[in-house]
């Protein structure tokens, strides 16, 4: 997501283009891309804001947390 900003790019812009667009693209959209009910849960939640920094996706500490079909698949959050 941090090229599309490179390329000038809003980080929503980035966003979307990287979720919703992708899965519209692969033909996948009614399974994944966004938050829906009945489409696959899956979800990224970062340590930082993306819209306000776009390079919270690069950071070590990321992803905080990742829910794979709305089942927890990796949890880094403090205990």
């Amino acid at each position: 997501m941090m090229h599309f900003v490179d390329l000038g790019f809003s980080p929503m812009e980035a966003l979307v283009a990287g979720t919703q667009t992708a899965a519209e693209l692969l033909g996948i959209e009614n399974d994944v891309g966004t938050l829906e009910p009945g489409k696959s849960a899956d979800v990224l939640v970062v340590d930082g804001d993306p819209l306000d920094d776009i390079e919270v996706f690069g950071r070590e500490a990321n992803p905080a947390l990742v829910l794979k079909q709305g089942s927890v698949a990796v949890d880094n959050r403090p205990a």
